[in-house]
């Protein structure tokens, strides 16, 4: 079995959508986020539904499924846009991805970035779209707590395509 390839490379200077498919975004979390995500040189561009909450008590979501779905969708039809990162994960996003337009998302090969519920369609991505997806920091979790050095080098070298695609796992299997 051979590994997707890589997206483009994404480096800093960039602009990134930030996408909210998923659960209810607290602003100063997603506030701290968005200016990590300037200290490490990217220009973000917010889904208009990342303040938005829909729902009551615990089940809460950054907008219905359609704002959530047609946020997203915007962010994706920018083709100026080489990478998407995921401001949350939470329960929400298997309502949408039936919905979700891989024509366009096909458009303009890109890195994702997210995990959590989000693992269904970063896994969609790799097989729908043939390119890898990166299982990565949330922008109002880790990156508004602050990467740690080995997540920021990480990450970076990952969107810049100079992360090992393979790793050897000699030893590391009994």
């Amino acid at each position: 079995m051979t590994a997707a390839p890589l997206p483009p490379p994404v480096r800093p200077g960039a602009r990134v959508g930030v996408a909210a498919l998923s659960g209810a975004v607290d602003p100063e979390r997603l506030r701290r986020g968005l200016a990590e995500l300037e200290r490490l040189g990217f220009e973000p561009v917010p889904a208009r539904n990342l303040e938005t909450v829909a729902g009551a008590g615990a089940v809460r979501f950054a907008g219905g499924d359609e704002e959530r779905l047609a946020a997203f969708h915007e962010l994706a039809a920018d083709p100026d846009l080489p990478a998407i990162l995921f401001a949350r994960g939470g329960h929400g996003l298997l309502r949408l991805l039936p919905q979700i337009d891989w024509r366009l998302l096909a458009r303009t090969p890109r890195a994702y970035v997210g995990y959590s519920d989000l693992t269904p369609f970063l896994l969609a991505v790799v097989e729908r779209l043939g390119v890898a997806a990166f299982h990565g920091p949330l922008v109002a979790a880790e990156f508004a707590r602050g990467l740690l050095p080995e997540e920021k080098e990480s990450l970076l070298g990952a969107l810049a395509g100079d992360y090992p695609v393979e790793h050897p796992l000699a030893g590391a299997l009994r």
